[in-house]
């Protein structure tokens, strides 16, 4: 007997695309994803999923990249139930490390191995093509495979023994250029997050060849898919404006002050030694951005990481250090810049602080920290006159060493035979004077 432990409905679509996700777990405690349609009218887009998984691990069998294995059921498909962290995940976690070579490696590894799999093909626009991304202007040349998974994001990607995807729904079986599906993921990870902004500065896109043309159309491609899947479905969401123009929304209202509470929380990711992931992180309230809290963990904690409200600004750290152990003080690393041991300048909405070594014995961290908000601006600005006068004494250290080792070139000349004979020579002439 199988027990269903979680459900999501993804039906905000038009009725053929409205599926149900469950997380069901059997007798001896094994899980399996199902998904089935909401509304008959799904039944074919459901069973085309199994279809997707043969021929798209046809499509992938000489890569890393591995399909959910998927099996047909009673009333739809099961797939299988996978552990892990995403490639979205390891990769922001690089990020948050300032492992920037690391991250970017990890990223180019995968858009290089997508762009060039498969058995490709000059593409060619059908009406199948039209009806679901619209009639658009496209350059000649672009490639295309015979079956298309668009939705190779980063965060549909569970990295363990190579990239595993997912979830496949969105194939298609009609030419669909390969550029657009690296837009996609691209897009998907640069534009969804603040943190992520150094990625939106390497111009992956250019690197893969998607010109400024090409990008503005594969947006107006990506607009006409959501239109598509949504039909004449109308979320809820979308209603709002259409039956109370003009009126002050007190929603609004709302949200700005719930986002306001949501940016002032602490967040702390715990870390056995494998990645950071949401899933082992707890929150807890920073209001006006102060917090004093003793956060206790299991013995197994390697790695601990302290993100201190969603904004830029000084970081006044008053206590960090550990309970139990020999060791109180305790060590980090910051994607900020330190100006002393108790402050730090962020001049990114996502400050970060990574303690990556726990001392034996310690079962506790007692925090205390003050997060004055600021913009990037002035955040930015405020570390550019931070590097003055480190650069001034930089520069006066190297000076310094350069005096010291011609001081002792002079002595060493001095103490030689050929010196000694040579300033003899002189005061025998009288010239050394």
């Amino acid at each position: 007997m199988k027990k269903i432990i979680y459900t999501k409905y993804s039906n905000e679509r038009s009725a053929p695309y409205a599926i149900r996700t469950d997380i069901v777990k059997d007798e001896t405690g094994m899980r399996t994803v199902r998904k089935t349609p909401c509304y008959p009218d799904g039944r074919q887009h459901i069973g085309n999923i199994s279809r997707f998984y043969t021929a798209l691990s046809r499509q992938y069998e000489n890569t890393p990249i591995r399909m959910n294995a998927c099996r047909v059921c009673d009333d739809g498909v099961e797939l299988d139930y996978l552990e892990g962290v995403t490639l979205e995940e390891q990769i922001d976690t690089l990020i948050a490390g300032q492992n920037y070579d690391g991250a970017r490696e990890q990223l180019m590894s995968y858009l290089h191995t997508v762009k060039n799999c498969g058995e490709q093909s000059e593409f060619q626009m059908t009406e199948e093509f039209c009806r679901v991304f619209g009639n658009i202007s496209l350059p000649r040349g672009l490639k295309s495979l015979a079956v298309t998974d668009i939705d190779m994001v980063l965060a549909n990607v569970l990295v363990s023994e190579g990239w595993n995807l997912i979830d496949y729904e969105w194939t298609f079986e009609f030419p669909v250029p390969l550029s657009f599906v690296l837009f996609r993921i691209i897009h998907y990870y640069t534009q969804t997050s603040d943190k992520r902004s150094c990625v939106r500065e390497w111009n992956l896109s250019r690197e893969m060849g998607i010109t400024e043309e090409e990008t503005a159309q594969y947006l107006q491609m990506e607009k006409h898919f959501q239109d598509y899947i949504q039909g004449n479905h109308v979320p809820v969401r979308e209603m709002y404006d259409d039956i109370s123009p003009g009126v002050l929304s007190v929603y609004q209202l709302a949200e700005r002050e719930h986002k306001k509470k949501r940016d002032e929380q602490l967040q702390v990711f715990y870390s056995d030694g494998g990645e950071f992931s949401e899933g082992q992180s707890l929150y807890y309230p920073m209001p006006q951005g102060r917090i004093r809290i003793c956060l206790t963990f299991p013995g197994h904690i390697k790695k601990i990481r302290l993100d201190p409200c969603s904004y830029a600004g000084v970081l006044t750290i008053s206590q960090l250090e550990y309970i139990g152990g020999d060791q109180k003080k305790c060590s980090f690393i910051t994607n900020g810049f330190e100006l002393d041991e108790q402050q730090v300048i962020f001049d990114t909405m996502d400050p970060q602080i990574l303690i990556m070594e726990i001392p034996d014995g310690a079962t506790a961290l007692m925090v205390d920290f003050i997060m004055d908000t600021a913009t990037q601006e002035i955040a930015g600005f405020l570390h550019r006159m931070q590097e003055v006068p480190k650069r001034q004494k930089e520069e006066i250290a190297r000076l310094s060493e350069e005096l010291m080792q011609r001081e002792r070139l002079i002595s060493e000349m001095e103490h030689t035979k050929v010196w000694r004979a040579y300033r003899k020579l002189k005061k025998m002439t009288g010239k050394d004077k």
